[in-house]
């Protein structure tokens, strides 16, 4: 029970409040500030024009009104503009097509409603080729060379086909009596053979030649009976065609009227694929082999569906919708049931009563259906004179079942391809000159085009959403809750603060080691994940097999199919009474290496360049087929030539280093390298500083004028403004430890990049230490920024400030011992400290140097013990 005096008090307080109360409007706000940021979230702030005159004293307006407020502005991210890198040289004359190319890089795409690139990443120009446009095969002999260069085996020669292409097997045979065709080719037989970009999602030129039977009369038939029934004779590339009842799947609304498999081996290539694979130079030319992904794609299709598909959108006024009486769910649920059994002429569900009597079905004799505004079909597939049919409009009937069942048949003869499974377009480099080398470096061309297509080289969209690159622009796509042109709003109900980590880009492959591996690496920071948010997916480092030459570099040389096979392994010889090459141990290789070895006979192992033996390098096979192995081991010995890019120049160039031995790294004129210039073989066989990844050459960026601003400013104009982390922080700074405060984590910064952010605070970043992070103590960390804050003393130290329990020496702050700090009675606290939790009172520079030292020390609570 309340007290009646403080009841009293409380309706006397109640009462003057009343009787006191300001009308705030009564002064009105000033305008607003301009905003602190031309862009990514700025603020800007307003005051009311007080007048202190007797109306504002008497009903207490200084308490009542708020004078002063703020707000967000210009929160969309700062618009970033598109640049591209300078053009490579012109590749060789390509003899198909006439033409020479070359291309350049993507330096920079364009984000955040940034400036577009004007221009193309590639170009081409007419030119006068040396070599003919012909086709060359290294597998001739005994067989039929066609005019084009290409060759059929002998038995294909006058046998009615046009196998070559050109009619030149045909041409002076004797005549034949001319036979009736009694069949059809398989239809769609040409979009199986096409190429498909599984990056950009489209088909491509024609890969397969899919008109080539290789004199087989293999016939399939379809599904209709009498005479009526056709048949198709299969292309010598298809391992198996069945055509399936035209039975209406409810998976995405795709129809599959027939299945396919395209064979394993000896398929059967276009001309204009073998032509484009011949012309290939031996030496690698990125321009001239990225072609073969535009014009081709980058997979094939080895098996699939064909058929069609069909969808309908449905327009309905919202306003008459709204009236109706149905929730969206309802009024979905109605239009699926009509549609299954007035279009489909499938048998549903008792229709619910709400579907035909509601205000707009009443309207249209009970159809829900007949009182949408308009459908769009979305068909593939099927002839076009019935797909026009599908689509309505309110003032022509809607599609019956007729109109459907005429569309559905249509698509056995005019299919499109609905489901498919892909393979690689590099398995297909086989059976021509110089394969292996082309192989390769279609490979490496794949490793380049995949840049084109892949986001790390964006910004991080605000709101945690997903990034994409279109062409030379980034992209933001919004995940529900954010809106705006970069997904920089919120909706009043989207609360998440979660950021997840997003790959930034592979580093190039480094030199291929001593273990005849090359490797690349990449890093979880673009962004970082942070409050919660999900890690980055997939290896952080990939690895692959590569080639050593030992001998001078005299040009690519041309490496055909099974051509580095050696005489032994030629033999498959009985596996019970020998032993199998086994595999060799970690960083070692065998002499004089066989596919298979006899009973007792040895296999010596030898260390690579830089790796000691320790143990007995000898195995021996077993009559049982298994080998017999001591304990052995390479054991490192040197140092590894560190991993660099081609334009890196290292002193006292080898491939290993002694323990002491120093190099030194230097880049062309214009260039920096992106790292340390000096390294020494530490006795731990590792290089100190640390090598983390692949060192470059990046240009040198025109220094920014900083004039007399302070550190991470630059001078434009008169002014000191923030530095860029991205334009003006391009070229190399030393590594800090930096704490992220946001993502809770210790992360290694360049020197420009922390001040430039600092200055821009839109992170909270706190110096740690000089050079990258190691062992960080991050329980001290998070208690060292919540005491900074009531904190009297706040001294420059370097890039970092000292406080109460701290004194600066150079540019480092240094913890007091706790008997060092001054005596006073200034914010004090009861503090619990060791493991028997004996209280003691200490002021804030002692709690900070307790803390300091890593010594327990729990707060009890603010002001001195009383006990």
């Amino acid at each position: 029970m309340i007290p009646i005096y403080s009841t009293m008090g409380l309706l006397i307080s109640c009462l003057v409040t009343k009787a006191s109360s300001c009308f705030c409007e009564h002064y009105p706000w000033g305008s607003w500030s301009a905003c602190t940021r031309t862009c990514a979230y700025g603020t800007q702030s307003r005051s009311r024009n007080i007048v202190h005159d007797e109306y504002y004293s008497k009903n207490n307006c200084d308490q009542m009104c708020t004078r002063h407020e703020t707000r967000s502005c210009n929160e969309e991210p700062c618009a970033i503009n598109c640049r591209l890198g300078d053009f490579g040289p012109w590749s060789d004359c390509d003899p198909c097509l006439k033409k020479q190319f070359r291309v350049r890089s993507l330096a920079q795409p364009s984000q955040f409603g940034g400036q577009s690139c004007e221009g193309l990443l590639s170009d081409s120009r007419p030119c006068v080729p040396t070599k003919l446009c012909n086709i060359e095969q290294s597998d001739c002999t005994k067989k039929f060379k066609c005019n084009t260069g290409r060759c059929i085996d002998s038995k294909l020669r006058c046998n009615g086909d046009n196998d070559c292409g050109d009619n030149s097997d045909e041409r002076g045979c004797a005549r034949k009596p001319d036979q009736k065709r009694s069949f059809e080719p398989i239809p769609g037989a040409q979009l199986m053979g096409n190429g498909y970009n599984y990056l950009s999602g489209e088909s491509k030129g024609e890969i397969f030649d899919n008109s080539f039977y290789g004199g087989k009369r293999a016939i399939v038939y379809g599904n209709e009976t009498g005479p009526t029934r056709k048949a198709y004779r299969l292309p010598a590339n298809l391992e198996s065609f069945t055509f399936q009842n035209s039975k209406f799947i409810r998976i995405h609304k795709v129809i599959s009227v027939s299945e396919f498999a395209m064979k394993k081996d000896n398929l059967w290539l276009s001309d204009v694929f073998l032509r484009a694979l011949n012309h290939l130079p031996l030496e690698y030319n990125y321009p001239l082999y990225s072609r073969i992904f535009d014009n081709f794609g980058t997979h094939y299709i080895s098996q699939g569906s064909m058929g069609g598909s069909y969808d309908l959108l449905f327009q309905y006024n919202a306003e008459e919708l709204k009236n109706s009486g149905l929730t969206d769910e309802e009024s979905k649920d109605c239009l699926r049931t009509e549609i299954t059994y007035r279009v489909f002429f499938r048998k549903k569900r008792k229709v619910r009563e709400s579907c035909t009597t509601n205000k707009m079905s009443i309207r249209y004799g009970g159809s829900f259906l007949q009182s949408s505004e308009k459908s769009i079909s979305f068909v593939k597939g099927g002839k076009a004179k019935f797909t026009a049919k599908l689509g309505y409009e309110k003032q022509g009937s809607y599609p019956e079942n007729q109109d459907y069942e005429d569309w559905k048949a249509s698509t056995t003869d005019n299919p499109v391809i609905v489901d498919f499974e892909l393979k690689p377009i590099v398995d297909l480099i086989t059976g021509f000159p110089c394969a292996v080398t082309k192989r390769r470096n279609l490979l490496k061309a794949f490793d380049e085009y995949l840049g084109k297509f892949d986001p790390c080289q964006c910004s991080p969209c605000p709101n945690n959403a997903r990034t994409v690159l279109v062409d030379t622009e980034c992209l933001c796509v919004c995940q529900p809750g954010t809106y705006g042109e970069s997904c920089e709003k919120r909706a009043p109900d989207f609360k998440s603060v979660a950021v997840d980590g997003s790959w930034n880009c592979w580093s190039s492959w480094s030199a291929c080691d001593t273990s005849r591996v090359r490797r690349r690496t990449r890093q979880c920071n673009n962004p970082a994940p942070s409050k919660g948010g999900n890690p980055c997916e997939g290896p952080q480092t990939e690895e692959d097999h590569c080639t050593i030459s030992l001998f001078e570099d005299q040009g690519a040389l041309c490496i055909n199919d099974d051509e580095d096979k050696k005489e032994v392994d030629q033999t498959h010889p009985d596996p019970d009474s020998g032993c199998l090459k086994p595999d060799p141990p970690e960083n070692a290789l065998f002499v004089n290496a066989k596919r298979w070895y006899k009973v007792a006979e040895e296999i010596e192992i030898m260390c690579f360049s830089g790796y000691e033996l320790s143990g007995y390098q000898f195995l021996r096979c077993l009559p049982d087929g298994t080998w017999k192995q001591e304990y052995v081991e390479c054991v490192r010995t040197t140092c590894p030539r560190p991993a660099t890019t081609h334009d890196v120049t290292i002193s006292r160039f080898k491939s290993d280093y002694n323990v002491g031995e120093v190099i030194h790294l230097s880049c062309p004129s214009g260039f920096t390298v992106t790292g340390e210039t000096r390294y020494t073989c530490g006795s731990n066989y590792e290089w100190s500083p640390p090598i983390n990844s692949e060192i470059g050459c990046e240009k040198v960026l025109p220094k920014v004028n900083q004039g007399n601003c302070k550190p991470g400013q630059k001078q434009v104009g008169t002014e000191c403004v923030c530095m860029s982390p991205e334009e003006d922080c391009g070229h190399y700074t030393e590594d800090l430890c930096i704490y992220d405060q946001d993502g809770d984590s210790a992360v290694t910064m360049p020197r420009c990049r922390f001040l430039a952010e600092r200055c821009l605070e839109r992170k909270k970043l706190h110096f740690l230490n000089n050079g990258p992070c190691d062992d960080v103590n991050l329980s001290w960390v998070r208690d060292r920024i919540s005491l900074s804050t009531r904190s009297v003393k706040k001294e420059a130290c370097g890039y970092d400030y000292c406080y109460d329990w701290e004194r600066c020496a150079g540019s480092q702050c240094f913890c007091l011992l706790p008997y060092q700090c001054p005596e006073n009675n200034e914010q004090l606290f009861c503090v619990k400290t060791g493991s028997s939790g004996r209280q003691k009172t200490v002021n804030l520079c002692g709690l900070g140097a307790i803390k300091c030292t890593r010594l327990k020390a729990d707060v009890a609570h603010d002001g001195a013990c009383t006990q």
